[in-house]
């Protein structure tokens, strides 16, 4: 079950806004992946539970100052999820105008955002294929595609999101490592091109990220489309 809520007030300069907005959803699992049936409750059946601030401040000629802070939380424990981070699912400052957008912080990977507009779920928790699993004969729950959640989201990242032209468009992101003596330990590439045309969209996604030792590296690419059938759609994708 889901519930949504928002609330958006006005500064007091007429071209700037910020809004207070919010989501939260529970999810009950049962389930038995060969070791007996658990029932468990969780966070998020279709999306993670959050709650976030954004704004924007107006220039002129198109161009504005925008920013997010999103917290994410389990509502079935109370408890900050993303590692125990404030701002764990998304904190950046960046500008918007017509040539795109660039921003700077805690965001999303193109690679990763390509590959959730790719699954019929969009990335949510419960029926996603991010929440596909399976038990290791030691009992041990991997994640089949470990790789994508690790890097779904980049600190300390520069991203660049362009307009849409001609139902195309891109994503290019450069995550600094900040390691110390190392200008590689760390860092993290991805990319991402998008089409969409009526019902129709294509997405293609890669994302390279060095550990911060600079001893080894995660690396994910995949490349998917979906066609919309009135409230239907169809998911075509290869990792």
């Amino acid at each position: 079950m889901g519930v949504f809520f928002g609330l958006a007030c006005d500064s007091s300069r007429a071209q700037s806004g910020v809004t207070l907005y919010g989501a939260l959803d529970v999810l009950i699992d049962i389930s038995n992946q060969g070791r007996g049936t658990l029932t468990k409750m969780s966070n998020g059946g279709t999306f993670g539970s959050r709650l976030g601030l954004m704004g924007s401040e107006v220039f002129g000629d198109g161009y504005k100052a925008i920013f997010r802070l999103e917290s994410g939380f389990a509502p079935n424990a109370g408890t900050i999820q993303q590692g125990g981070a404030l701002f764990g699912r998304q904190a950046y400052i960046g500008f918007e105008g017509p040539e795109g957008t660039l921003t700077f912080g805690r965001q999303y990977s193109p690679e990763f955002l390509a590959m959730s507009d790719n699954d019929v779920f969009l990335g949510g928790l419960g029926g996603s294929i991010w929440g596909v699993d399976r038990t290791l004969p030691n009992g041990t729950v991997q994640a089949t595609l470990l790789t994508e959640v690790i890097t779904c989201r980049v600190n300390n990242s520069v991203l660049y999101s362009s307009p849409k032209i001609y139902g195309f468009s891109v994503g290019l992101m450069y995550g600094l490592g900040g390691v110390a003596k190392s200008t590689s330990g760390g860092t993290t590439f991805s990319g991402a091109i998008n089409y969409t045309n009526g019902p129709a969209t294509f997405h293609a996604g890669y994302v390279y990220q060095r550990d911060a030792l600079d001893q080894g590296y995660y690396k994910a690419w995949g490349v998917g489309g979906n066609y919309g059938i009135g409230r239907g759609k169809g998911v075509s994708r290869i990792h």
